[in-house]
Formats: C-alpha cells, structure tokens, sequence
C-alpha cells in the first residue's frame, strides 16, 4: 500500500464521525425528525456518535421479513436492557405522530432486503421522507425509491451464495 494511499484511509477514519454528525444535523436543520434503525443491538454506538431522535432496535428477525410485522410480541425484558426507546412496533406509532421522518440505518441490510416489503412500508407511512445509511454516503428520498425500480433493488443486496458442484 503506497503512502499517499495510507494517508487517504487514515484520513477518512478520522473524518467520518465529524461528517457523519454534520450530515445528522443537517437533516434536522432542514426540519426532518432523524430516526435511527438497526435490526441488532447498535443503539447505544448509534446514538451517541449521530445524535439520533429516537432509535428503534429489532431482534430475532431476518433482513427479509416484513417491516410492518416485526415485533408484534412484545419483548419488554429485551428492551430493557438496552439502550433503545422501543421496537419497530413503538416506532411505527412515533412516526406516524410526526411530519418530515429520515430513517437512518447502520446500512440498508440493518432495515430490509425485501425490496417490495419495502414499497409497501414506504406507502404505508407517506411520512418518511427520506432513507439513508449510516455513512451518510446514501441518502434516497422515498418518492424517488417508489417511483424507480431500479434505484429501490440497492436494498437487494444480499445475493445468494454460489451452487457448488456435486
């Protein structure tokens, strides 16, 4: 690895959290209510470095389910021992008491990979404005997720693994 090379790297990591922040607040200085989502227990990490509203955390549930299902039993001995303010149930009903909602997610496997269970969320809460990765580095707005087929399927992205011969 060249030197100029090392120093990119190095320079990014230390960057990322800064821009990562700065990138937070401008959504909430644009009037979005930021929401911080992950399917596993990131909530206390995600919350400190982004400053996220609310955060709400899933277990025992696969990339490929459906969105609008997850945690219909409540777990409250989990949430209690993390530091979340709810699961996907509990922020279902936050959201719908708001205007203007960016999703943030550790990256787009952390919300769903089920490409048309995501169109049917999205239409169902017509108040998510946006979806965005935890690295800033992807933002959508849902308008456009719906409207595109295409650009939607960057939440396909877990691929099958390879047949092996027999």
């Amino acid at each position: 690895m060249s030197i100029s090379h090392l120093d990119n790297v190095i320079e990014d990591i230390v960057n990322h959290l800064p821009r990562y922040q700065k990138f937070i607040q401008s959504l909430k200085d644009e009037g979005y209510h930021v929401i911080g989502y992950a399917r596993k227990s990131h909530a206390k990490k995600m919350m400190t470095h982004a400053f996220l509203a609310r955060f709400s955390p899933l277990f025992t549930v696969y990339a490929n389910e459906s969105l609008l299902e997850r945690d219909l039993n409540k777990q409250e001995h989990i949430l209690s021992q993390i530091h979340a303010d709810g699961d996907m149930q509990d922020m279902l009903v936050y959201i719908s008491s708001l205007e203007r909602v960016c999703i943030v997610a550790i990256d787009f496997v952390g919300l769903t990979t089920n490409c048309e269970d995501l169109k049917v969320f999205l239409k169902n809460n017509p108040n998510i404005d946006k979806l965005a990765s935890c690295d800033a580095s992807h933002v959508y707005d849902t308008q456009e997720l719906l409207n595109d087929s295409d650009k939607i399927k960057v939440f396909d992205c877990r691929k099958k693994a390879l047949q092996r011969s027999k």
